[in-house]
């Protein structure tokens, strides 16, 4: 089945830390007119405190059944939900 770039509204991006998951999300973001969530930032809280994991991905979780986003990050504990969820992966492979 051919799917058209056109119509994309969630991307998943997942890669390594370092490939560039953030300034991908950051252009896509910009071209797409979609909002963008980096992981890092729901599993950090302020001052680089962890989040407890339970929190951290229902957190995800809820963010991946919203209609429109971009999210970059990779944690492998939400992974499957925000895959089957997306338009679109990406993932970078440095």
């Amino acid at each position: 089945m051919k799917r058209s770039l056109n119509n994309i509204n969630r991307i998943a991006i997942v890669g390594a830390p370092g490939t560039g998951k953030t300034t991908l999300a950051k252009n896509l973001g910009k071209i797409y007119k979609l909002p963008i969530l980096h992981l890092d930032h729901i599993h950090y809280k302020e001052n680089w405190i962890l989040r407890d994991t339970e929190e951290r991905n229902k957190i995800i979780i809820e963010e991946s059944q919203k209609e429109k986003w971009i999210l970059d990050g990779t944690f492998i504990d939400t992974l499957q939900e925000r895959v089957d969820k997306a338009d679109l992966v990406i993932f970078l492979d440095f």
